[in-house]
């Protein structure tokens, strides 16, 4: 069987016992920020696990997408990857040990033929109850291993969540694998059989039954869940393994493809050399999980899962160095990753030309500091022989040439060098660098356990079709407790109710205004958000009155705040439609800010937008909204809408049926999911206008923008400025141009005559204060405080000394800053012990400014130009210089 049989043969198994075929969630685990990167089947069920959120179904299979950071500098052997595919089943509450083990040993030894004898089991020391089932499946107790916590205690995923006791199924590969000979071999069989390290690989974990029975908190405490589940985790590569009859993961078609395509590019052969075939390993797993990595939207940076990515792809850029690929080999093998990955994660196909420019971005980047860096690492080894890698160095090019540490560390282990990463950690600390998972991805179920005391579990949003809504308080919040009643004016204060027209903050737009109230108080709504699935919050202030629970209330939301807010959330999607179709389908959002007075749209574009290309966009835009297209708003199923052509983006979290946009009369504009506020049709925009473009970082850009009321008071202001001039120029608005064109030639012109006039004034000058120089020491001497732009001090020096050869000269002039000072001194003055420098150190105090310089010559400036008519006494300045 190829992968893909096995994944469907996986699938379509469990969807025979009743469970719901659910997609793989994307890596970026959304709504869980205690994790970097999606590492478990069950990340994205956790909110099911923990009764939070309604399942679509109470049993579920999927093939996730998995990541683990741990691995990374392992692959190159026979055995770690960092991206894999989950097999996972799971019941929340359904069914518990007994099925789950019956439903494994089925599968493996019915469907896929596998030999029973040849399957052990490990299980914790305290569950017997697992060891009764697995003998009633055929395993006898000889083949059932009991392990602590360490090994058999699954979770949580992240630094809180559902955990529970394991049982592990492993595989006994027989002999043709390295092993240990040992009678004793057994699963996690630890015996070291070779110099390398490796331990014997004989009996291998296939797949992980975890019974969830607790939810664990951050500290540590555990609390029985709702109902005992089952989360199962077979990792895809490892079972191909054995499907495949092959001695290891990168043997199997998963991988052993992408190395032809390798070898079809390079001079040296798969299993030929064995540096060789850790290049070959490193690149093809690397390149497959950045593939990956930037298909949900990962870019390379210096912080968290964007440095994972980047550490990633820096060192398959140098291992394909190593194994003397071109340029456009690493695209190539992304190309033939996503030809043959797409049909169970479309997602790749979609954002292919945007996965492409990612690659190439880095690499370019990457490839330009890459040999100078390595240069200078090499250079130090070879000229400090038995010397550790110095914090500085590793800094160094780290900052500056863009090694990840992790690579640097790598390449000097390879030439038996060590490497200060203590120092180089001090370094780090001392400026603002990638945070780590443990500080950057944090979170508390203190105040979530607040909410958990509403009595209703789930607040109906009415928001699409109302703004006004009579409802019942079941929920008070204040100062992060919850409270019956409240009875004084207090901010910091929340109100939960029954249903609400209110809009919670969401994919990208910001939480509805307005007013909660009735005859007794008066609560204003600043904010709303919903703090998880099914509790909505109204954030404010009790301005006056008293609240209890139960009391019946109306929330009105600010129609006019609503109303600003729908025409940016619509004129965000027609925006990303129009740059899409003028820059080409990489582009993708990255974040979006939709407020009532304002749009901002981040989106992955490799350069800047031209002016041609904003204005084709505007346009673009523009045309939508003066056809007025009607905003078709529909509802469908997540996999039905994106087969359909619907965008989805990274960062948001769908349900099973979700809500749809599409923009566009005759033909499709605009289709994506979203669940915001939006405008009845285009019209209702009336303009929009791009205020800025710009940067915010490797392959991203972003754009500010305008519609509907602030768009016209933005364009009324622009047509007052244009007013303005016309009325100072005294022309009209059509010979504006022209007349702003002739007066900028005339500057020119005059600016042009004015520079020679300075010049001629600087040699008039120049001529004067040389005749009128005095002599000290044998030295002719000027010092004058003169009445000219400080910009031209330097060149009026020059010309004295053309006068005078053997000088001191001091000149001096105000500023709107303060005075400026230069001295220049010849060498014939130098050599009788005078400096510049030291000159205009002593001046420097007495103007109370700051300076420096050569010997020959020196600045200084100083805040207060009434102390510079001091530099005139130059014996006063000879006697500080003595």
């Amino acid at each position: 069987m190829n992968s893909e049989q096995i994944r469907d043969s996986f699938l379509n198994y469990f969807e025979t016992k009743e469970h719901l075929k659910h997609p793989s969630s994307s890596l970026i685990p959304v709504g869980d920020p205690t994790l970097l990167l999606t590492n478990a089947g069950m990340v994205q069920f956790k909110s099911f696990f923990s009764g939070d959120e309604t399942p679509p179904s109470k049993l579920l299979t999927t093939s996730q997408k998995c990541f683990r950071t741990s691995d990374i500098n392992e692959v190159g052997d026979s055995t770690h990857l960092t991206f894999f595919e989950m097999l996972g089943n799971f019941s929340i509450g359904k069914y518990f040990k007994k099925e789950a083990i019956e439903y494994s040993i089925d599968y493996l030894t019915n469907i896929l033929k596998l030999d029973i004898d040849r399957i052990y089991i490990t299980i914790h020391d305290s569950d017997e109850e697992s060891s009764t089932f697995w003998n009633e499946v055929g395993i006898p107790d000889d083949r059932i291993y009991k392990f602590g916590s360490e090994d058999n205690w699954w979770g949580p995923a992240g630094s809180e969540g559902p955990c529970g006791p394991c049982s592990e199924l492993h595989y006994d590969f027989g002999l043709n694998v390295p092993h240990c000979g040992l009678d004793s071999c057994g699963p996690n069989c630890e015996v070291i059989i070779n110099d390398n390290g490796d331990t014997c690989a004989r009996i291998m974990e296939l797949w992980n039954l975890v019974f969830m029975q607790f939810y664990q908190d951050q500290n540590g405490n555990r609390k029985p869940l709702p109902a005992p589940s089952v989360d199962t985790g077979m990792g895809l590569e490892r079972l191909a393994m054995i499907m495949q009859d092959v001695k290891n993961i990168y043997e199997t078609d998963l991988f052993m493809s992408i190395i032809k395509l390798i070898e079809s590019n390079s001079d040296k052969i798969y299993y030929e050399n064995e540096s060789d075939d850790i290049a070959f390993r490193i690149v093809s797993e690397h390149m497959r999980s950045s593939t990956f990595l930037i298909s949900d939207g990962v870019i390379p940076g210096n912080e968290g899962r964007s440095y994972v990515l980047r550490r990633i792809l820096r060192r398959a850029i140098r291992y394909a160095d190593k194994l003397g690929l071109n340029h456009n080999t690493l695209i190539d093998i992304s190309k033939f990753i996503i030809e043959n990955m797409n049909k169970w994660y479309p997602e790749l196909k979609v954002n292919k030309d945007f996965i492409y420019s990612v690659i190439e971005q880095e690499q370019e980047k990457f490839s330009i500091v890459f040999d100078r860096g390595l240069v200078e690492l090499e250079n130090f080894m070879e000229s400090n022989k038995d010397q550790d890698i110095n914090s500085d160095l590793l800094f160094k090019l780290w900052d500056t040439y863009g090694f990840p540490v992790e690579l640097t560390s790598e390449i000097a282990n390879e030439n038996n060098v060590k490497v200060d990463m203590p120092g180089f950690d001090s370094l780090m600390n001392n400026q603002k660098k990638r945070s780590r998972e443990s500080s950057r991805f944090e979170t508390s179920s203190s105040k979530i356990d607040e909410y958990k005391k509403i009595k209703s579990s789930h607040v109906k949003f009415v928001g699409y079709d109302q703004l006004s809504k009579k409802t019942t308080i079941v929920g008070i919040i204040h100062k992060n407790k919850f409270v019956t009643n409240l009875d004084y004016s207090s901010d910091n204060v929340e109100i939960i109710t029954d249903s609400t027209p209110f809009y919670p903050e969401g994919g990208g737009q910001v939480g509805d205004s307005g007013i909660i109230s009735n005859p007794n108080f008066e609560f204003e709504v600043n904010d709303t958000q919903e703090i998880f699935k099914g509790i909505i919050t109204h954030i404010g202030k009790l301005k006056s009155g008293e609240i209890s629970i139960g009391d019946e209330v109306m929330n009105d939301v600010d129609l006019e705040n609503r109303q600003d807010s729908g025409r940016n959330h619509t004129a965000t999607h027609l925006l990303h439609s129009a740059l899409r179709e003028i820059l080409g389908n990489h582009v993708r959002q990255a974040g979006s800010l939709v407020e009532p007075e304002r749009l901002r749209f981040d989106f992955s574009h490799p350069k800047a937008l031209t002016k041609l290309e904003i204005t084709e966009v505007e346009n673009l835009v523009m045309n939508q909204i003066t056809l007025n297209s009607t905003i078709k708003k529909s509802e469908d199923k997540y996999n039905e809408a994106i087969k359909r052509g619907a965008l989805a983006f990274f960062g948001d979290k769908y349900d099973q049926t979700v809500r749809l946009i599409e923009i566009g009369e005759s033909k499709t504009f605009s289709f994506e999911v979203c669940g915001g506020t939006h405008v009845k049709s285009t019209g209702e925009l009336g303009q929009f206008l791009i205020v800025s473009e710009s940067s915010i970082g490797a392959g991203l850009r972003r754009i500010e923008a305008l519609s509907g009321r602030k768009a016209h008071e933005h364009l009324n202001n622009q047509n007052e400025t244009i007013n303005q001039l016309t009325e100072t120029l005294n022309c009209s608005t059509e010979q504006l141009v022209e007349r702003v064109s002739s007066l900028t030639k005339n500057l020119e012109i005059f600016s042009s005559q004015i520079e020679s006039y300075k010049d001629k004034i600087i040699l008039i000058l120049a001529k004067e204060l040389s005749d009128n120089s005095f002599n000290h020491d044998g030295l002719n001497i000027v010092s004058k405080v003169v009445d000219i732009e400080p910009n031209m001090l330097r060149q009026l020096s020059d010309n004295i000394q053309n006068h005078i050869e053997n000088s001191i000269i001091i000149l001096g002039s105000s500023s709107v800053k303060g005075p400026v000072i230069i001295v220049k001194v010849t060498k014939s003055a130098i050599s009788k012990g005078y400096d510049a420098r030291n000159i205009v150190k002593h001046i420097s105090r007495k103007i109370g400014g700051r300076g420096g310089g050569k010997p020959e010559m020196a600045q200084a400036g100083g805040d207060d130009n009434n102390k510079i008519n001091q530099i005139e006494n130059f014996k006063s300045l000879l006697e500080l210089e003595n």
